[in-house]
């Protein structure tokens, strides 16, 4: 295998591709560019970016801090022992030398932390990470269309949408898999900001090495609640099949995007379009998983 770069003979940081660092860095913004260049007048939006501190969003926040956009930084302090501060330090670390406006919700600020989701599966029937997951996706949101912003972005990678993507067919969920999109549009009526994923292209390991290259910090802190993460044991099993099919992942999720669903199966699946009762949110059902899961751990805590 050759062991410089194919563009201009410096020393290798990707051999797949037969890379150097800086040649990798424009592999990754060229991909991300793909994914932002479909938002007409990007440096006109007002776009929130998700950052917890990890690999990915902080390569993703310092390719686009470069880019002139109107961007502010999101971070979630979850309340994570041994993680949540290591995490917060990263961040706020990050912003300030960039002077980069950092929003913090402090999820105790709520009433519960991640903790006390993990004490609680039983009661919502579901595991630690899904409740978590849904939580993030609904402060995302509601910070962002409050906070007037036109959308969220965050660093979901190729491994995550291909992750995602078999989650939804061993579920049977057609509604799931359509919406494995790297942009999501608003939707002001209904109180939803858009979505975008930058990194939708981009491999994990890819994401990895671009964040080692730039030298930027990050916390690689392990959450101690990942026991049961089915996206974690999937993302594994893809890797497998990445090795012995390159671009399996790839292949996948451009195969399920393609797969066409009916307006019956959407309704199906998600219900018709609704609002919360508690908080006027976006739900498919009476009351959002957000009020249930804040009702849910108030009723539990005043029972003990």
């Amino acid at each position: 295998m050759a062991k410089k770069c194919r563009f201009c003979k410096g020393p290798l940081v990707y051999p797949e591709e037969r890379l150097c660092a800086v040649h990798l860095a424009k592999y990754v913004e060229k991909r991300v560019d793909k994914v932002l260049e479909k938002v007409m007048g990007l440096k006109e939006k007002k776009l929130l970016v998700a950052v917890s501190g990890g690999k990915d969003s902080m390569g993703l926040a310092h390719l686009l801090s470069r880019k002139g956009l109107n961007l502010e930084l999101l971070h979630i302090d979850l309340g994570i022992p041994c993680s949540s501060a290591p995490a917060l330090t990263v961040v706020k670390a990050f912003a300030e030398a960039r002077k980069l406006k950092l929003n913090v919700i402090t999820l105790a600020d709520w009433g519960f932390t991640v903790e006390n989701l993990n004490n609680c599966q039983s009661l919502f029937k579901s595991n630690t990470c899904s409740l978590c997951g849904s939580v993030k996706r609904y402060l995302f949101n509601r910070f962002a269309h409050e906070q007037g912003f036109d959308f969220v972005v965050t660093a979901h990678n190729q491994d995550d949408i291909a992750a995602f993507a078999v989650m939804g067919i061993s579920a049977g969920d057609l509604r799931y898999t359509s919406k494995l999109e790297p942009i999501s549009w608003p939707e002001s009526e209904r109180k939803t900001v858009g979505r975008i994923r930058p990194y939708f292209y981009v491999p994990e390991k890819v994401s990895l090495l671009y964040t080692l290259t730039q030298e930027l910090p990050y916390h690689d802190g392990k959450c101690p609640y990942l026991t049961g993460n089915k996206q974690g044991d999937i993302k594994s099993a893809l890797l497998q099949m990445e090795t012995t099919s390159p671009g399996f992942r790839q292949h996948l999720v451009k195969f399920v995007r393609k797969v066409p669903v009916s307006d019956s199966h959407l309704q199906v699946s998600s219900g018709q379009p609704n609002s919360c009762r508690v908080c006027g949110y976006p739900t498919a059902i009476d009351i959002c998983r957000f009020c249930r899961i804040c009702e849910g751990l108030s009723n539990q805590s005043q029972h003990q």
